[in-house]
Parts: structure tokens; sequence; C-alpha cells
């Protein structure tokens, strides 16, 4: 069936391959964020624990974020400076590169303070190692050869890649950092600097302690690699999912840099004592794991080079920490590789992008479409980026993990204005890679144009991220490929999406790079020419006795005791000596002096010299010892923050079960939510809310005319929390379909096929286009309908006939009202139809059943209840002989006087009919024997005593003693 399209052209910006997933919780963490592409806004949410269902949107989350702009993680900026901070956040360490570095304890020792002790951690996770350290430009230990010449004897190093009980390190014997301080399951070094030279104190190259500059390099989390684990499909080998201890073998050394691997591990988190560390702490058994299988083998593919030979597809090296962004990060690994994540049957299911366009799914056309479209094909000159540029880190020698551009990505613009688009790739290490990527964000910007309508439920054949192709007449396309980018299923079966033109161009990059920048070798300080040092080295020279002399090449004289200081000056009474300095205080100033007077001892005044007065603040002192542990902070959270109802189409809710959660409330790591009581402190929409310790739980109170409602909950500690209080917003939702319910029958809005609930009869009713009607008409009826699936079924509700095939047994009690002949089909009353005693004479109307209405053989004894046929039931001539079973007839069936002669069709009831015993006298309604015809047989009056018997040919008396006294006949 053909339909007129009308089309919206509409000239705005789109660049992006995909957008986060709406509705989805791909995390257990509850973030979310936003942005706008040409007035269009596209949302990230994370939610612990609900996947997209029926009525919500599914969307494909990806390469957007390039234009969006994914957050570089702040640890990947910072990690090559030692920083001191007690609130520092949990880090994470990818694949082999420099290393967060979290100083946790610091402490001076020896006679001069000449040793300093340092704690510093790198990851809040395992790592598989620690390789090497950098001091500013210069390497100063590595794991296989230790210190390296210019710091030997002034450096040693202890690494713990995952710290234990049994491998705790103790500094001075341990009285402040020992056996009860081991960062357990975190990965960290011990370093400890000697600060003065072992011949002259002169000498030592960490004089002013560890320098601004510090680069730790190892390789990161030990990851899980589902293609190595045997539960799996498409796995094999000994890693599991659920098992930490078995992940990190690999099958390539550089498998640890593989970013779909790491996008996993991130997923997956990291339990330390069985509590998540860092990561999002999804279930395993939510994530697709052959998903991630095939995008780690895609990352594992080799690409040709343009200098020759080639290089894996993907990798990425890099840091994070648990105050980033959730979806910053998993957005900057699935850009790292061109990857997308979305929600597949209520599993997270990942893609690393490549060129697929030749395994469409569907095909579709005007046909396949509803109502308007909508297609986006262009944005202004202005906004078209024909130049990409950015930077990517460069781990060489040269330059040690800082960010560096690589060679920027571009064509000629058709006004030859240069565009330029930045993207930077924090978690890429290599400069081709990088030039690799950049060119398919920027190819992917030329192919930008959206198509979006409502489509059949043929729509349903395909998921996002599909390639489909689409013919339109009206925009002249005839299999124009696209990929599936959002979907949307209805409870009407319609299928809104989105679709994204996609061109075999955005893929084309092997062997188009060229060689990146290669950065200029720093030129390497030597820490021993720091001026402070050379100063003192030069001041243990001159300071030799031979040369000390005064300006008339006098010198001191020996034990001389000169530069007391006698205090504040005391007035002429005290002698004082030159060389003595006191502390002169006046009205506007406050000095310190030195007599140079052997013969006055005045105040102050031509015979002292000023030594110093009240200046300016002096500089900072050294930092002093770590303070005590603060107390933890404390935190709370609803495991349900946001709900979504079933309603009904008028909005009432179908059931409040799932509007139920906890509030949980932690101090640092410990729950303490036994200590805290819940209230509600903001109910806008009045909805029924109970508590029952720290479970909430909304039973009512969300109108048929509200969308949406939300309910503030104030959670007061006690005890220890006396005067703690922690609000968070519980909200709730409405998913709309199936039927409407209404006290009376709409009249307006009419539309054929609509359906409600009417609770005046509580019966569903269903608009045919002309009227509202509740009847079913038998043809419609498919299989039989058994006696337990009947309620009460009036006559006057069937129409049509009821055949044989469409009855199974239907007692008596389930019929109200008659069935009358023509509702049923002539034969289709069988014996297996009818059950016992089912049929009475308040369901037979007169002369209703014939002949032709019972089959041979059908009613037997079982079916007729007793004394339930008369003869207003049984038309003239009814009753045949074929129509009654064998025995079938008993006294009970017939009521007294009821056959007639007018009933019983002649020769009728022969005595396979009658059972034996069933014709008794008050059954004959005759004038005289003549009307009974057969052989007599034995008649007597009694069976004994007195009596009279008449048998064959003779007539016999009897008395009362059984003696016969009279013989009439022949004998």
């Amino acid at each position: 069936m053909g339909k007129v399209l009308k089309g919206v052209a509409i000239a705005a910006a789109f660049v992006a391959l995909a957008y986060a997933t709406g509705g989805l919780s791909v995390v257990a963490a509850g973030t979310a964020g936003a942005a706008t592409v040409a007035g269009v806004t596209f949302t990230t949410t994370f939610l612990g624990g609900m996947l997209i269902s029926m009525g919500a949107a599914a969307l494909l989350t990806g390469i957007s974020q390039q234009f969006l702009g994914a957050k570089i993680p702040k640890t990947q900026l910072s990690r090559l400076n030692v920083s001191l901070d007690p609130s520092t956040p949990r880090k994470v360490v990818f694949g082999t590169t420099a290393m967060p570095l979290d100083l946790r304890y610091h402490e001076s020792s020896g006679t001069d303070q000449e040793y300093v002790d340092y704690i510093i951690a790198v990851a809040a996770h395992k790592v598989a190692s620690i390789t090497e350290i950098w001091f500013e430009e210069k390497q100063a230990w590595t794991l296989a050869g230790g210190v390296t010449g210019t710091y030997s004897g002034y450096l040693t190093v202890a690494v713990r890649t995952e710290g234990t009980a049994g491998n705790y390190i103790s500094i001075n014997g341990g009285t402040k950092w020992g056996s009860s301080r081991r960062l357990t399951g975190c990965a960290y070094l011990h370093l400890r600097i000697k600060r003065t030279g072992n011949d002259k104190k002169a000498e030592s190259p960490l004089v002013g302690g560890l320098p601004s500059r510090v680069t730790v390099i190892g390789d990161g989390a030990p990851l899980y690699d589902p293609r190595k684990d045997s539960t799996v499909p498409g796995g094999s080998g000994s890693h599991r999912a659920t098992d930490q201890s078995t992940w990190g073998a690999y099958t390539n050394a550089d498998d640890t840099d593989n970013p779909a691997l790491q996008l996993l591990w991130w997923m997956l988190g990291w339990e330390i004592n069985g509590k998540l560390s860092v990561g999002c702490g999804i279930p395993y058994n939510r994530i697709d794991m052959a998903s991630f299988i095939t995008a780690a083998n895609i990352c594992d593919e080799n690409v040709t080079l343009a200098t020759g030979g080639t290089q894996k597809r993907y990798r990425t090296s890099g840091t994070a920490s648990d105050s980033d962004d959730r979806s910053d990060i998993i957005n900057n690994l699935l850009i790292s590789m061109n990857g997308t994540l979305r929600d597949n049957g209520g599993k997270l299911t990942v893609t690393a992008m490549k060129n697929d366009l030749a395994d469409y799914v569907l095909t579709f056309n005007e046909n396949d479409m509803y109502g308007e479209f909508d297609w986006q094909q262009t944005r202004g000159l202005t906004e078209n980026y024909n130049i990409v540029r950015g930077r990517y880190v460069d781990p060489s020698s040269n330059s040690l993990y800082q960010m560096v551009d690589y060679p920027e990505i571009g064509f000629a613009a058709p006004d030859g204005i240069e565009r330029v688009m930045s993207v930077d790739l924090p978690y890429v290490e290599d400069g081709r890679r990088a030039q690799r990527i950049a060119k398919q964000v920027l190819q992917r910007n030329q192919y930008r144009g959206m198509f979006s309508t409502t489509f059949s439920a043929k729509a349903l054949g395909c998921q996002v991220g599909d390639i489909v192709r689409v013919s339109l007449e009206t925009l002249g396309w005839s299999n124009k490929l696209f990929r599936v980018v959002s979907q949307e299923i209805r409870f009407d079966g319609q299928v809104p999406m989105a679709l994204i033109e996609e061109n075999a161009a955005i893929y084309a990059w092997d062997a188009d790079d060229v060689a990146p920048i290669t950065p200029t070798a720093p030129t390497i300080y030597n820490p021993l020419n720091s001026p402070f040092i050379l100063g003192i080295d030069v001041a243990g020279t001159t300071a030799d006795w031979s040369g000390v002399i005064d300006d008339n090449g006098d010198k001191p004289d020996d034990n001389a005791t000169r530069n007391v200081n006698r205090g504040e000056w005391s007035g002429s009474s005290v002698a004082y000596i030159v060389g003595d300095f006191v502390q002169r205080d006046g009205s506007s100033y406050s000095a310190i002096v030195a007599h140079t007077s052997t013969s006055v001892n005045g105040p102050p005044g031509a015979n002292w010299a000023l030594l110093a007065s009240q200046g300016v603040d002096g500089a900072p002192g050294a930092d002093g010892p770590p303070g005590a542990d603060g107390t933890p902070a404390i935190t709370g959270y609803l495991t349900s923050e946001a709900v979504q109802l079933f309603a009904y189409a008028n909005g009432g809710v179908v059931s409040y079960s799932p509007a139920t959660g906890s509030f949980k409330i932690f101090s640092g790591n410990t729950d303490v939510s036994s200590s805290f009581s819940l209230s509600t402190l903001s109910n806008p929409q009045t909805l029924t809310v109970g508590y029952v310790g720290r479970t909430y739980s909304v039973t009512a109170g969300f109108d048929d005319n509200e969308d949406t409602a939300s309910l503030t909950i104030r959670a007061t500690g006690s005890g220890t929390y006396t005067g703690v209080t922690i609000d968070k917003v519980f909200s709730l939702s409405k998913a709309k379909g199936g039927y409407e319910i209404v006290s009376t029958l709409p009249t307006t809005n009419l539309f054929e096929g609509r359906v409600v609930f009417f609770t005046t009869d509580d019966k569903l009713y269903r608009y045919t286009g002309a009227a509202w009607t509740t009847a079913v008409p038998a043809a419609d009826i498919s299989g039989t309908l058994a006696d337990a699936q009947i309620a009460a079924v009036a006559a006057a509700k069937v129409t049509g006939t009821l055949s044989d095939s469409q009855l199974a047994a239907i007692s008596a009690a389930k019929v109200t009202g008659q069935i009358v002949g023509t509702q049923i089909t002539d034969g289709a009353i069988s014996t297996a139809k009818l059950a016992a005693n089912s049929v009475t004479s308040n369901e037979i109307a007169a002369n209703t059943i014939t002949a032709a209405d019972i089959a041979a053989s059908t009613i037997t004894a079982t079916q007729i209840a007793a004394a339930t046929i008369t003869g207003a039931n049984i038309a003239a001539g009814t009753i045949a002989a074929g129509n009654i079973a064998a025995n079938t007839i008993t006294a009970s069936q017939i009521a007294a006087n009821t056959i007639t002669a007018g009933q019983i069709a002649s020769n009728a009831i022969t005595a396979d009919e009658i059972a034996a015993g069933a014709v008794t006298a008050a059954k004959i309604s005759v004038t005289e024997l003549s009307a009974i015809t057969a052989t007599i047989g034995t008649l007597r009056t009694a069976t004994t005593g007195a009596r009279l018997e008449i048998a064959s040919n003779q007539i016999r008396v009897y008395d009362s003693s059984n003696v016969l006294r009279v013989r009439l006949g022949i004998w």
C-alpha cells in the first residue's frame, strides 16, 4: 500500500555516528551527562541496574563523543608529579604507561635528617608490574638493572604490585609505618633517598628531596579476557569473570593494551576484600561477552603502515580515577577504537567499528513508513570541518608520556578556508594510530546526514547499530546505506528510528599515515650543578683558617665569644661588649642591634650597628608531619533512584510493586544505615509512601493525569551521627499502554479498534467503527472451550451456530437462558460434549430437540438427569430407535406419564432399548390388554403361599401351605 510522505529537509548540524544510551543503566553509579549538537540534546545515563525495556528508546554511544568533547581524565594530566592529597580519589592504570603518583606517607630520619622515606601509591588495584622510574629526564631505576649510576648510593626502591599482610614495609622500625599500614590490595612504591653526600655534604643529587617531575612506568591492571574463558561461548582457557585471581595471563604481550579488554575491565570493576574499589561493578551476566570477543579480535587486527610493516589496529594505555565521570572513561576508550556501546536484549554490547556495509539487515521504502520524515542533510559551510588536529601521548624518552601533536589530517575546503576540528586522544600512545582514528572522525563528519521517521513493525527486525538500506523516490534514493542510531518500540507496533548515512570512505585508512613529529631530545640537567650545592662547595674551600682576616688584616682572637644575644636592651647599667646584640623596641620600630664600642654602654645609637629590623615574612617552612586521619565522610544513596511504572493508556498505574528501594548510608566504607531513620522532606504529588527501617515504598497517589512524580526522602542520624541529615530524591515515571479504564463509554475521539474497560459491568468493550460491543462471534473462537474456561454464557450472546469442534464440555450451571435449535449445528452435540446429569428440562425449550439434532447413539443414561425429559420436551415422532443407545433409558430417566404414543415413532422401541425391569405398570397407559401382545410366560398373584398362577396351558390354585388345590387346563 503506497503512502504520500512529506519530507522536511533541514540544513542542520549533525556530526555524530551515535549518541549515548538514554534510559540505560550501563554502570552501577548514577552519573549523567548531556551535550547539544545542532539543537538536539543527547544524554548519557548510568543506572544500577536497569537496562532498556519495551517502550523506552534504544540508543548508540560512541564516536559522537569526539565531537561532544569527552573530557581528558584529570589523573592523565597530573600523573607525572608526586602530590600529597589526603582526599585524593582512587586511581586506575590501563596498559603499559606512566602511573599516577599519590604520596601517602613520608618520614625524615638520621642524625641530620639526611634520609627521607616516601610511600607512593600508583593504583587502587593490583598491577602487572612496575618497571622504570625517571627523575626529570634522567632514568633513576629499572626493574632489571636497579638504581642507575647517578643515583647510586642515594636511592633505594621497593615495589609492591599488590599490598598484602605478608609483604608490608616497615620504615625505621615500623613505629609509624609498618604492619598496620600496608595499602591492602593497592600497588605502591617505597623510595628512600639520601640528601647528603657520601664524602661531602654537597654531593647528593637528591639534596632537595624528590624532584618536581617523577615518572613511574609499568603494566597496569591484569585484564579479564573472555577469549580465554572456556565458560564463554567462543572462549577457551582458565579466565573467569567472577574470579580476579585468574585474570592477567595473555596470549600476546601487548594484550594488556587492548582497549576492548580495558573497557570490559572498567565495566566489571576491581574488588578488594569483596568490595568494589574502582570501576563500574556491572554484573558479568549483563554484558554481552561474545561482542567483546569480536571487538578484541578487531583491535588485534594488523594494519598496514605507509612506511611498510604493520601494527595492531587499536591499542590504548592511560589512567583514570573514581572522581572522573565514568561515562568519560568509557567514551575515551570507545573513541580510541572507533567503538560503540549499546543495549542488546538487556545486555551491553560493544562494537569496534569497521566496514560492515555489505552486511545490511533490512531494506525499507515508503510503504514501510508512517507520516512525515525528517532529512537533515547538511550544515552551514562555516561548520563544515575540513581539518582535524589534536594531541596524543608520546611515551618516548624525549617526551616521557606528555601529550604532543599528531600530524594534522585534512583536505581542501570549497572556499579555501581552513576549518579545524580539535580531537585529543589521551589514551592513544602512537602517532600513526592517532592519525588513523582522527581521519575516520573527519570522514564521518563528511557523511552526517540524519534520516528519521516512524517505521512499521518491520523495523523490529533490526537493532541499533545495524546497517539498513532505504529507497525513497521523493529524495531520489535507491538502496542508500544507513546505520540505525536510535530506535523506540511502541505498544502500537510502530517503531520510530533515527538513521545516519554511511559510506565506505569512512573506513578507508590503511597505509595512509605520515611520520609523526619526533620531539627534540631534552638537555638533561645534572642535579649536582645546583647553585645551592656549588655555593656550599665554594664556601667549604674559602673558609680556610689561614685566609680568615678582617679588613685590617687581623685575625679573630682564639676562643673569642662574639655575637652573644643579650635579650632586650635593659639600660646603661648593663655592661655590653663588642659583638653583643640586643633587641630594641621603639614606638614605631623593632630592631636588633650589635654593640660596636668597648667604652660606651648607652642606649643603641652611634655605638651600635643595626643588624635587622622587622621586615616582610620569611619563606614558609617545610611541611610538618601528616596530621591524624580526619572523620570519614558520610555519604548516602538510594538503591532505586528512578523507577518507571507501567500504566494503562489513561494513566492509571497497573502496580506499584517496583516503587521501592533502600536508603544506604556509609561512613567512609562502613555501612551505618542502621543509625538513620527515614522521613519525607518534600512530596509535591502527595504520593502515599511508607517506611520500614531504611526501606521506602510508594503504594498510591500517582494520579492518572500525572506523568512524573518525585519524593524527597531525608535520612536523619542518631547516636554518633546525631545532627547528620542526607536528602535524596526518588522519582517516578510512567510507561503507558494497554486499554483505558472508564465509567462511561466514550462518545468522542472514536476510532475502529479502540478498547476500554467499562467499570459499570466490568467488561472489555471495543469500538467496531459504528458502535461499542463486547460480543465475540462463534466463528472467532479457535480450538475448544473447556468447562473451566466458561463462567456463564447467556444464550442471547451466542451468534451464529456452535459446531462440534468449538465445544468441549459445558456444564448446565454455566448456561444462562436457553439455547434454541438455530444456535446448534446439526449433529454438533455428541455424548462427549454433555456432562453427566447436565441436561435438565430447564435447559431444553419446548419442542426444541428433534431427531436431526441428536447423533446416533448419543444420549445415554449418564447424560440425562432423573425425571428430566417430559413430553413437553419431545416433539412428536422425534425419538427413533437409532437415537437411543442400548440399555440407555431406565425408569429414573422418564417422568411419570411422559412418553405417549405420539412421541414414539413406529417400531422405534425394541427390547434392546428397554432395560430389564424398566417398564412397570405405572409406565403403561392402556385401556385393554389387547394393546399388549406377547408370550405371557408365568403369571402369579404371589410368589408363595395362597396364590393363583397361570403358566403355559394351566391355571393352578395353592392354599396358604403351598398345597395345590385346583388345576385346570391341559396336562
